[in-house]
């Protein structure tokens, strides 16, 4: 992430999210019907400098979410059809 400003470049990139904070299931990904990194970024705007982290799940693609006060939820599931 970076902040934007006039004559931004890509060397201001700050990465946010660690690869001890990138979670994935125990059981292997279907990778035939897409994967998708999960993304919850959470950033103090009360400050000057913009300080955001971040966490991230790998899994199917998710279109259904919910976020309250305390946790993100996000509804995912495999399009392969097992059986019929």
């Amino acid at each position: 992430m970076r902040k934007w400003h006039k004559g931004a470049n890509a060397s201001e990139f700050q990465r946010i999210v660690s690869a001890t904070h990138i979670y994935r299931p125990e059981r292997n990904l279907e990778l035939d019907y897409g994967t998708a990194l999960h993304t919850v970024t959470v950033c103090d705007l009360s400050g000057g400098d913009f300080n955001c982290e971040a966490t991230g799940v790998l899994g199917p693609p998710g279109r259904v979410f919910y976020v309250s006060p305390d946790a993100v939820y996000v509804w995912v599931n495999d399009w392969v059809r097992h059986g019929n």
